[in-house]
This record gives C-alpha cells, structure tokens and sequence, in this order.
C-alpha cells in the first residue's frame, strides 16, 4: 500500500512501544503523514490517515505527550543526556 509497513511511522510505532511496557513520547512536525506522499490512490490515502488518527487518538487517550515539533540534533543530544533512548525516523529524500 505504501513504501512502509503499516504503523512504522511515528505514532503507530510509539504505540507497539508502549503496549510493551515502555514510556513514550512522540515528537512530530504539525501535519506530518509520514507516507502520504508516496501514495497515489485517494482511498488508500483516507486508510492511512485514518490509521495514523487512531494511534494518535490511543496515545492521547493514554496519556502520551505528543509534540507538534521536528526533532533537532541538540534535541536528540538533550534526550540521551536524560537518560531517554530516541528513536529517530529519518527520510531519505530523492532530491
């Protein structure tokens, strides 16, 4: 349907993690669908995005901060220092 599998974007895989126990936050830039643009067909556009609206309203309804920012460098540098373990989703653009 898409270049990656179903729920590999920032949320759905905030999700898993925190079905396993872990503590979770999401940082995401405001209106990002991480595999929107690789895909041609409307309706499989609307599944995505439903999809990717039902992880976020889980996490929200779970307590989980989401921050509508992109993730910077120094900001990944901060998260270690604190004792956090990031995991950075980075897009390889064709440019």
């Amino acid at each position: 349907m898409a270049a990656g599998h179903g729920g590999c974007g920032p949320f759905g895989l905030a999700c898993a993690a925190l079905h396993r126990g872990f503590d979770v936050s999401v940082y995401a830039a405001a209106g990002s669908s991480l595999f929107m643009d690789s895909v041609r067909e409307p309706h499989k556009k609307r599944v995505i995005q439903r999809v990717e609206d039902d992880f976020q309203a889980e996490l929200l309804a779970r307590g989980v901060p989401i921050f509508a920012l992109p993730v910077s460098a120094e900001g990944v540098i901060e998260q270690l220092r604190l004792g956090y373990v990031p995991i950075v989703l980075i897009r390889a653009c064709s440019h």
